[in-house]
């Protein structure tokens, strides 16, 4: 239990900022409109914050129960679950973060060209499609789940093959995660380089933040990812001391990505931040009113409603940096 306790601590607060963080990004930006982006890039950080919270119950949460339990406490439904379907988040971090990040790219190098929101829409679906196509190449394959003890999670029987193995790796690894990362860190030293000219420039100061923002999110993804990839290296070079080691340390760090972001999202954006605190410090004021009123015998209704909001902040319209 000592020798848990590290993963633990981390694992319990990786699970409450996944959960909690995620879930304030979708509710706050969709029913407060509490995000300060253009309407492009707030629909490609709802999909990223989607992502981020599935990864939570397929990824995040398996581990964290095993850990904390010491053996897989889900069932078999939820080990096979836990095991085809982590792809799914995964892939759409790597495809969602590229895409915003070239969005804001071509933003930045093309500042009067229109975007159309309905094709923004279809292409997010597009990418959902292509991540859930990973779940179906497993399925094909007779995909069955493994519990890792090591790493305190089931892991898929495609690995045990070498053809399948090799014909997953590359589909998946290569072409899915491995380069779209590489692209983003090219994408992203283009950027960081546009927004330090930006800073300097008083016309194109309007896009600054939201390429700060942009690049720290990629920056976050490049972090968070990067062992992972060279832990999946390790596998292909069949070293699998190495490899066991690499893909413990890389399935913990890779949390760094969906914990981060709403944490990003505060940094960047004083909107977002006002609003949660906002929300958050009137939704405890009601609650405990209404205990105290339930403890009085009292009748008392909620105090606020969310028209109680600021109304310039709930009804100031969305801007594009």
């Amino acid at each position: 239990m000592e020798q848990r306790a590290p993963l633990i601590i981390f694992d319990t607060i990786a699970i409450l900022l996944v959960f909690f963080g995620n879930g304030a990004v979708l509710y706050f930006s969709i029913r407060y409109n509490a995000i300060k982006l253009d309407k492009i890039s707030l629909i490609f950080v709802q999909n990223l914050a989607a992502a981020d919270f599935l990864m939570g119950v397929f990824f995040v949460l398996p581990i964290w129960s095993s850990i904390v339990a010491g053996r897989f406490v889900l069932g078999d439904f939820g080990c096979y679950i836990s095991a085809q379907l982590p792809f799914l988040p995964w892939i759409m971090n790597s495809l969602l973060v590229f895409s915003i990040t070239a969005y804001r790219l071509l933003v930045a190098t093309n500042p009067f060209r229109t975007v159309s929101v309905l094709i923004v829409r279809i292409f997010c679906g597009i990418l959902w499609a292509v991540g859930l196509s990973v779940f179906a190449i497993q399925l094909g394959f007779g995909s069955t789940a493994e519990f890792e003890g090591y790493a305190g999670k089931c892991a898929s029987s495609i690995y045990k093959d070498e053809k399948t193995e090799t014909l997953f790796l590359v589909y998946v690894v290569i072409c899915l995660s491995l380069t779209p990362l590489c692209l983003v860190i090219i994408l992203n030293a283009i950027l960081g380089v546009i927004a330090f000219r930006s800073s300097k420039c008083v016309r194109a100061r309007s896009h600054y933040k939201g390429l700060i923002m942009v690049c720290f999110l990629s920056g976050l993804f490049i972090i968070s990812w990067l062992p992972w990839g060279i832990s999946t290296l390790a596998k292909l070079a069949h070293n699998p001391i190495t490899w066991k080691f690499m893909r413990l340390f890389s399935y913990h760090f890779s949390m760094l990505n969906c914990i981060g972001n709403p944490i990003l999202y505060t940094l960047t954006n004083r909107r977002f931040a006002r609003f949660a605190t906002q929300i958050c410090h009137r939704k405890l004021t009601e609650w405990s009113n209404n205990k105290s009123s339930s403890a009085t015998g009292g009748g008392g209704g909620e105090i606020g409603g969310d028209s109680n909001i600021n109304a310039n902040n709930s009804v100031e319209p969305q801007q594009t940096n």
